[in-house]
């Protein structure tokens, strides 16, 4: 049996001799074994990158507490770096409690065998305001205990950020905007232009300003438009044929600022990148017939057929798409590792960037949302480019995706670097394509992770920001 991803409860029940898994199921899998008197794990083969992983991975075998028979030892085999080898050698042939094991572990040299990155300056930041969105909904029906929602956040915020000055209406304000703006584009294209409430033409006044705030910007020099300039100015801007771009731009703006509140009001769940419905008849990626799994990953690992819809995919593999699935794939085989794909991205910066320096003044120091990216698949041996169906490639373009970009050069990309090095993130080439002439080299970190690095990085950035300008943007 394989298992790639989470599994539905019928699937959690099936036993079989051999499982193979991915670390989807280092935490929260239960490998039930119904009926059997010992430990469920007799077994373990696995790698570990990270000492969290070795602890995690190896504390599978051996699990005997409730058991009838406990006497009857686990077997694990362990693939580890041959250094960390070494410094566990002195203790091959002893026996040691699990507390024990754990200490060792702990005691090993942290650069030969580091921790994974626990998210603590991601917790300190954007986790705020995952934590205050379920604050907030539930202060909206319960306006009477508005005292006690505020406490509770300041008790949540003291847990999570000792020493932020961060409260419940700063954050409300920013959930509110959010909620105002999801709402703005569910309506038609009509609707959301002749506005008859006042405070929704205020809301989409203050819109149309921060985007002219964005595109006005130069390094050193922060423009202040304000909603008040945009409000009676309203109806030309809903009507005349030559607003029309005026009008896209708001949109996409608005777009891009909802995608990153998404992204990062669902942190824990993931929305990292695009969903491909699987059909999977030779049981190549996992052990059922029909899956879902993150876009990206099948193209760098897996020889793909494409299907144009899902109901051609549905007639294929006689079972229904999985909810979500933007993309429709069949699984050919896993592609030899000389064979196996990088991916990199290119992009057409927008029009109002005149260079370099200002495209990084705007684009280098937070979480941005890119809309337009052009995906890049080449072979990793011969560095041949291979084709995609257009249709995936302007699935990839219509996303607007959180991204963080640093320059290819220079401490902000060491930084980045060294970090990833501790996560399980990827921070994929960019070029970068000027409308004035010249393209430059990037790296980019894309969905929820791009967060989590910014985080990381904020010193980095803005000692960068400070080669620049003095000032600059916050995107939304």
């Amino acid at each position: 049996m394989r298992i790639t991803g989470p599994e539905d409860a019928i699937e959690r029940q099936r036993v079989a001799l051999l499982t193979l898994a991915t670390p989807t199921v280092d935490i929260g899998y239960n490998f039930g074994r119904p009926g059997k008197l010992r430990q469920s794990v007799d077994r373990l083969v696995c790698d570990a990158r990270f000492r969290d992983d070795l602890l995690q991975r190896i504390g599978r075998a051996g699990r005997v507490l409730g058991r009838a028979t406990s006497d009857v030892p686990s077997e694990a085999w362990v693939l580890l770096d041959e250094d960390v080898v070494a410094d566990l050698r002195p203790y091959a042939g002893q026996t040691r409690s699990r507390l024990e094991w754990n200490a060792i572990i702990d005691d090993l040299d942290q650069q030969r065998f580091p921790a994974r990155h626990q998210l603590d300056a991601y917790i300190r930041t954007h986790a705020l305001l995952e934590v205050m969105y379920p604050i907030f909904k539930a202060a909206q029906m319960a306006e009477d205990r508005n005292a006690e929602m505020a406490e509770m956040f300041g008790i949540v915020r003291d847990i999570f950020a000792p020493g932020s000055s961060a409260t419940l209406a700063r954050y409300a304000v920013q959930i509110r905007t959010y909620e105002r703006r999801r709402l703005w584009l569910r309506r038609s294209p009509a609707e959301r232009w002749n506005l008859s409430d006042q405070r929704e033409r205020e809301g989409v006044a203050a819109d149309i300003a921060a985007l002219r705030n964005w595109q006005a910007y130069e390094p050193g020099k922060q423009p202040e438009r304000h909603a008040s300039e945009f409000v009676e100015r309203l109806e030309q801007i809903a009507n005349a044929p030559r607003a029309q771009p005026v009008r896209e731009a708001v949109e996409q703006y608005v777009t891009g600022c909802v995608a990153l509140m998404d992204a990062l009001l669902s942190f824990r769940d993931g929305a990292q990148g695009i969903a491909a419905a699987i059909y999977d008849p030779q049981g190549i990626f996992s052990s059922k017939l029909v899956n879902s799994y993150d876009l990206l990953h099948l193209l760098r690992a897996y020889d793909l057929e494409w299907f144009d819809s899902a109901a051609t995919f549905q007639r294929a593999a006689g079972a229904d798409s999985p909810r979500g699935a933007q993309v429709w794939v069949a699984v050919r085989g896993l592609l030899p590792p000389a064979a196996r794909r990088s991916i990199g991205f290119e992009w057409q910066a927008p029009a109002h960037i005149e260079g370099k320096r200002q495209f990084e003044a705007q684009y280098c120091r937070t979480v941005v949302p890119l809309h337009g990216l052009r995906l890049l698949l080449t072979e990793r041996g011969s560095g041949r480019g291979f084709l995609l169906p257009e249709q995936v490639q302007e699935l990839v373009q219509r996303q607007h995706l959180p991204a963080l970009l640093v320059p290819d050069e220079g401490m902000v990309v060491h930084s980045l670097v060294r970090r990833l090095k501790l996560t399980s993130f990827i921070a994929h080439p960019l070029q970068v394509r000027l409308q004035l002439g010249g393209t430059y080299a990037y790296r980019v970190v894309l969905g929820t992770a791009a967060y989590h690095m910014e985080a990381e990085l904020r010193g980095a950035l803005h000692a960068h920001q400070r080669g620049l300008a003095d000032d600059a943007p916050i995107f939304c």
